[in-house]
């Protein structure tokens, strides 16, 4: 289910152009699967218990974003590794803080929200294009609906297998990021 939103999702992304294609591509698609699926496998209290840290761990996803922008320049096989790295390393420091509080965890969010956007916009001075006409190969559509699916799955098998918190913070991965842009 997720994989196939991600389908979706990206194709109107690319066609939109990146303003459009950026809100559609970071709704937390997986985030709302995972969840649901997490609710579904255990308990509702699983669920619940599993959102505390998705803010904060999609605020470390625009962190991702600075990340992979940055490091763009050398490859996107470089960038997306040197993004995920990050993105774990910080994702894991929420749990090790265990942050308990959904106001904390939305305060982080916000903040790195605002340091991504002034970083994309002011220093990395990154302008908006138009949506380009991309032929999609069935190999690209597959490799993005696993990519994702795989996400949603891997996140339930870790709220069962480490606790909802944990679960939790992988729904939030940022996989419709995590794709080699040289394939589009």
């Amino acid at each position: 289910v997720g994989g196939i939103y991600s389908i979706i999702a990206t194709v109107a992304a690319d066609k939109f152009g990146t303003k459009i294609g950026g809100i559609i591509s970071s709704l937390p698609s997986t985030t709302f699967f995972g969840l649901f699926f997490i609710g579904w496998t255990q308990s509702s209290q699983a669920g619940a218990d599993a959102t505390i840290l998705v803010p904060a761990v999609i605020g470390i996803a625009c962190v991702y974003l600075i990340t992979y922008v940055y490091f763009l320049k050398q490859s996107a096989w470089i960038a997306i590794l040197i993004s995920i790295i990050i993105w774990m390393i910080l994702a894991f420091c929420l749990v090790a803080f265990h942050i308990t509080s959904f106001i904390i965890s939305l305060l982080i969010f916000c903040l790195l929200y605002v340091l991504t956007y002034i970083t994309v916009i002011y220093i990395f001075k990154i302008q908006s294009t138009k949506g380009n006409k991309i032929i999609y190969t069935p190999q690209i559509i597959l490799i993005r609906g696993f990519l994702t699916g795989f996400v949603v799955a891997i996140s339930v098998f870790i709220a069962k297998v480490g606790g909802p918190v944990l679960g939790g913070m992988f729904t939030s991965f940022p996989a419709m990021f995590s794709r080699d842009r040289k394939s589009t």
